[in-house]
């Protein structure tokens, strides 16, 4: 009975330890945004900033260890690179964020990928890039508004089909709009034409009801 009690809790604490060494590290992040400052720290996937109200994020900050990231600013351009918990962008100068490019190093870039996404003005929600891609625009004076951050392991399937599902999703609703308007077009275009051609049936019934009752009068 002791042999089993002990084989057990050999066992317990190995999967203790795998799952401590298999556990995601933390990642948080936090946007300064005008008129607003600092916002609350948010976690994986959650958004950093504001959508609809037209507010420029102005600077942020990332909380992951090994992660490195760089923003391209109003009237700046590029910075530095930055290590988890540094400001990148600017605060208290007005000036927006327009671009940002995130990475990993160290171990964690052998694990994870990190994923990222921003909202902005004039554009909405782009797609998600990875890796130190950039996100945003640069040379168009548009400001990022928000930002959303992901760590998923390294070249998982779950990782392509989420980008597989979004960008479906994505040219979906754009053919949907389309098909939505070329409906109301064609049915608009036929509904021209049915009232076109019961106009021009009226005027011929009318022009042979005319001629009709002249022959008759006469």
């Amino acid at each position: 009975m002791r042999k089993l009690f002990l084989t057990m809790l050999a066992v317990l604490f190995a999967v203790a330890q795998f799952a401590v060494v298999s556990a995601a590290p933390s990642l948080s992040y936090r946007a300064y945004v005008e008129d607003n400052g600092w916002l609350r720290d948010v976690s994986d996937g959650d958004t950093a900033g504001t959508t609809g109200r037209g507010k420029r994020l102005e600077a942020l900050v990332i909380n992951l260890s090994g992660v490195q990231y760089c923003a391209h600013v109003q009237s700046i351009g590029w910075q530095n690179w930055k290590s988890s918990g540094d400001v990148a962008g600017t605060m208290g100068r007005s000036l927006r964020m327009e671009a940002i490019q995130i990475k990993l190093t160290g171990s964690n870039a052998k694990k994870y990928d990190i994923y990222y996404r921003v909202h902005v003005s004039g554009i909405g929600w782009m797609s998600w890039v990875k890796n130190g891609a950039t996100a945003g625009t640069t040379g168009e004076s548009k400001s990022i508004e928000a930002i959303q951050i992901q760590l998923r392991n390294k070249n998982s399937s779950s990782s392509s089909r989420n980008d597989n599902y979004n960008n479906r999703r994505g040219s979906r609703y754009d053919d949907d709009e389309d098909n939505y308007n070329n409906r109301r077009r064609s049915r608009y275009d036929d509904d021209d034409d049915y009232y076109d051609n019961r106009r021009r049936g009226s005027n011929y019934d009318n022009e042979n009801y005319g001629t009709s009752r002249g022959k008759y009068r006469y």
